[in-house]
């Protein structure tokens, strides 16, 4: 009677957490200009984060792979993308990723590091494409002016030589292969507009 009243239990309470909407957010920031920072030509967003469980999954440039408890905790997310199916991701299936350190090269081949749309799109098996770097932000610094020590980083360590034409992906190219496959919009309701 005990192993029936366990094996009860444990379906009743774990199948509703596992089987759930798929969840995407997408991240935007403003430059010291206030223009948006664009890593595609033309593009809305610059990092992205999937929902695993009731925690979030992203990659932050110092910490490297990390499960977070709320958005607010990597920024304000811009917009949300809900799986109209229900499906199922486990926190054992991503364990893999945790850890991980960033990979500021964003190497699609490289299993020892990762990069916020590389970890989406493995998660959620989007095919990678070759990759352009013309957003704004890929742009070499005029002036000696940075808008972010990020970008002066990217830019001193890499001397301006991304990995044009090889295969990654951006978080403009997850969010529009998720909307043909019937992912639907929510906007998130803010306390602020600003990292909080």
């Amino acid at each position: 009677m005990k192993t029936f009243i366990f094996i009860f239990a444990f379906f009743y309470f774990s199948i509703p957490l596992a089987w759930a909407d798929i969840q995407v957010a997408f991240f935007s920031a403003l430059d010291s200009n206030h223009q948006r920072v664009q890593f595609e030509e033309n593009g809305r967003f610059n990092h992205v984060a999937i929902k695993v469980g009731k925690k979030w999954l992203h990659v932050h440039p110092y910490y490297g792979v990390q499960f977070v408890d709320s958005l607010d905790k990597i920024g304000v997310a811009e917009e949300i993308l809900i799986s109209s199916e229900k499906s199922f991701i486990s926190e054992r299936s991503v364990q893999k990723y945790k850890g991980l350190p960033y990979d500021p090269s964003f190497n699609w081949s490289d299993l020892k590091s990762t990069y916020c749309s590389k970890l989406v799109g493995e998660i959620l098996v989007i095919q990678p494409k070759p990759m352009s770097f013309k957003g704004n932000f890929w742009q070499k610094p005029s002036d000696n002016v940075f808008d972010s020590m990020l970008q002066k980083y990217l830019y001193w360590r890499q001397n301006s030589s991304y990995p044009v034409g090889e295969l990654g992906l951006s978080p403009d190219d997850i969010y529009e292969e998720l909307i043909p496959r019937n992912y639907k919009t929510q906007i998130p309701t803010h306390t602020c507009r600003v990292f909080c």
